[in-house]
């Protein structure tokens, strides 16, 4: 436990009773005394070792583990040399080395004894449409050309966007001859990587305009539009839709020149109580539902999810059900 403060950030830090029943590969247990601790509420696994060890070994040994589903890997050892820190933060991997502490998965850095809550850079609208896509199975096996043809980008677009990606987590995409490809992800390796893209996730929505139909046949002249907010998220579980029906469209000049011909649709000046429809604009154009088709004509998942944290703070039933509907997100095979 030398090796492991007993508190970080003003959290404590616990050895779980597990550690010691369970059994790792040999090349891993060889180098390194391994335990499963708590920092706060947060499950890690500390690799300590008092000997010094290549970073090369390291890199591969993290990624073995994020592979297998095992997040939140920490390296724990005084012999880290500056170099290697130094690397090891451009990788995105965890260490602790000393009073030097880098926890990129909780934000926290402590160097030379000070403190610093590290500045995630949220993913930009494009890479989180692009991350969404992948995730979801849509790209399996494509490689980077591939994507930036379908989506009628440059392949330097698109290689911004991966790189964007890759710096949270390499394991969405592999690496076959010279060319990039779009890897099958195992469920346990879905799980572990949307925790480690989650706190990089933005919510979509840019604006809610509001509207009242003049007739009762909004549904209809909507058809083109998926169902997001309260709205979607009621058509996938069991709470209850809002008085006002959502949906989203993307931030672009011939969405908004629908809504604006749409007959019959009244702008009420986002004056919320005389309004029975809202318009989600949002910052990349919406996707449908990656569970099943049933709810092809609602948004992502995972966009709702973001889209409603505001809404899951304020409302416990919402919290609740989008939880559920995220571990079925999670649980389910890419398509």
């Amino acid at each position: 436990m030398s090796l492991i403060p007993e508190k970080i950030f003003g959290l404590s830090v616990k050895i779980l009773e597990s550690s010691s029943t369970k059994r790792y590969p040999l090349y891993v247990s060889g180098l390194f005394e391994i335990k499963e601790i708590e920092i706060g509420d947060i499950n890690c696994l500390a690799l300590m070792t008092n000997d010094g060890i290549s970073l090369r070994a390291i890199k591969s040994i993290v990624k073995d583990f994020s592979e297998e589903g095992q997040a939140n890997v920490i390296i724990c050892s005084k012999m880290l040399s500056t170099y290697q820190r130094n690397r090891l933060s451009e990788e995105n991997i965890a260490f602790i080395s000393g009073s030097i502490v880098y926890l990129p998965f909780m934000g926290i850095a402590i160097t030379n004894s000070q403190k610093t809550a590290l500045q995630r850079k949220p993913l930009s609208p494009r890479a989180q449409s692009l991350f969404i896509d992948i995730f979801s199975g849509k790209y399996l096996d494509k490689t980077l050309s591939d994507i930036a043809q379908d989506r009628g980008k440059s392949l330097s677009s698109v290689s911004r966007y991966i790189k964007e990606i890759e710096s949270i987590s390499p394991l969405l995409l592999e690496k076959l001859g010279r060319e990039k490809r779009v890897r099958n992800l195992a469920a346990t390796q879905r799980r572990t990587i949307f925790e480690q893209f989650r706190p990089y996730l933005i919510n979509p929505v840019k604006e809610r305009m509001y509207f009242r139909f003049s007739s009762d046949k909004g549904d209809t002249i909507l058809s083109s539009f998926l169902f997001s907010g309260i709205t979607a998220l009621s058509r996938m579980t069991m709470i209850s839709d809002d008085q006002e029906v959502t949906y989203a469209i993307g931030d672009s000049a011939s969405s908004k020149e629908e809504i604006d011909n749409t007959e019959g649709l009244v702008d009420c000046a986002n004056e919320q109580e005389e309004a029975n429809v809202v318009i989600e604009v949002w910052s990349y154009e919406p996707k449908s539902s990656m569970l099943s088709k049933s709810f092809s004509d609602c948004v992502d998942e995972i966009s709702l999810f973001m889209s409603l944290q505001d809404e899951a703070a304020r409302d416990e039933r919402v919290n609740k059900e989008l939880e559920l509907l995220l571990q079925r997100v999670l649980g389910v095979e890419s398509r």
